[in-house]
């Protein structure tokens, strides 16, 4: 940032009045850190952003820091859940990083959900849903992804934050993500050393291509409820070295709002899936109402019982289960049998030689 944009924001700020020797200031240069954004894991349906572009700028971010060690420093979005009637669920909050420095090579951010009810953000009041501490490791031009859960009720503006706690004493320096690439909705920065003690819009200190890049990701409320159909399957008998008739289990969603199947075990031998309709990988989202099956086949090699749980897992209502047992047996070899006819013509046979030995003698 040039000289000047910093005087500016200064006189903005009373900065002139504060004791701390910290300003509010950009990135000298990015570390050294890695550089391009990481492959996500993502959760949930649906993701919420207000960012245009999800490309991290460099020298684009500004934070309150003394020679570039950061003080406390707060980075919100707010989005209004107006198109979601039921609230949301969230399971994760993504924000880019723009340089991150620490004396260890990592440094710590806590990222809060938050349901704000009584006014629009920065006003009314914030009730904390749900926080999640991490390690950021150093890098830059990334984003990075925190699992985060909570729920912010309906009729409530869901509030997202990233804090960076004081480094001074881990020499940590932690700029957040942004571009100048258009934002439906402000961003917002807290940092009371630098004399902004609420949170205040980015345009509003003098920063407006400071764009900050926040993801939520989660699921519209409501409620999912998992259903599986049937929960034992039981192939009964099946000849060693022969594979059963594929057996169908169904997976449904009778519940009001969508449903996120984050986890299924996978079969192991004697048993194996064959298909169905369900995806073959996790995460997979079962809307309100929707149905999918999964197909199993039992192959023994040997004639004891075999015993398997599979388990399906579901944040919105724990884990179900799916039971899967078959018996092996030996094939057999035939047993000759003998019609009555045949007997028959034995007897004849036996007393045709009876009659030609008394005729011989």
């Amino acid at each position: 940032m040039s000289l000047r944009r910093l005087l500016a924001a200064a006189a903005l700020l009373g900065f002139a009045s504060l004791v701390s020797a910290a300003t509010l200031s950009g990135s000298a240069r990015p570390n050294s850190g890695s550089v391009g954004q990481r492959v996500l894991g993502g959760c949930g349906t649906t993701v919420l952003t207000q960012s245009t572009s999800q490309t991290i700028t460099a020298l684009n971010s500004v934070s309150c820091n003394a020679g570039g060690v950061h003080t406390d420093n707060s980075y919100f979005r707010a989005f209004s859940l107006g198109a979601f009637p039921n609230g949301f669920d969230v399971c994760a909050l993504q924000f880019g990083v723009e340089q991150a420095t620490g004396a260890g090579g990592s440094q710590p951010v806590t990222v809060n959900i938050y349901a704000n009810t009584g006014g629009a953000f920065p006003l009314g009041t914030r009730a904390l849903v749900g926080t999640a501490a991490a390690t950021v490791s150093d890098q830059s031009l990334t984003i990075t992804e925190v699992a985060v859960t909570g729920t912010v009720p309906a009729g409530a503006e869901l509030i997202a934050e990233v804090f960076t706690p004081d480094g001074t004493a881990g020499s940590n320096t932690f700029f957040i993500g942004s571009n100048a690439g258009g934002e439906s909705g402000p961003s917002y920065i807290a940092a009371a050393a630098c004399g902004i003690a609420n949170p205040t819009t980015t345009s509003a200190i003098g920063f407006a291509n400071m764009q900050i890049v926040m993801n939520v990701l989660g699921t519209p409320g409501g409620v999912g409820t998992l259903t599986i159909t049937p929960a034992a399957v039981d192939f009964g008998s099946v000849l060693v070295g022969s594979t059963s008739a594929a057996q169908a289990v169904t997976l449904s969603n009778t519940g009001t709002a969508s449903l996120d199947v984050t986890a299924l075990t996978a079969p192991t031998a004697p048993f194996a899936r064959s298909g169905g309709t369900c995806s073959a990988s996790t995460p997979f989202a079962l809307a309100a109402g929707a149905s999918c099956t999964l197909l199993y086949t039992y192959a023994p090699t040997s004639t004891t019982v075999a015993n398997q749980v599979l388990t399906v897992t579901t944040p919105a209502n724990g884990s179900g289960t799916i039971s899967l047992t078959g018996l092996g047996q030996t094939p057999t070899l035939p047993v000759p049998t003998f019609s009555a006819f045949g007997l028959a013509l034995m007897g004849l046979l036996v007393v045709s030689m009876a009659f030609w030995s008394r005729r011989r003698a």
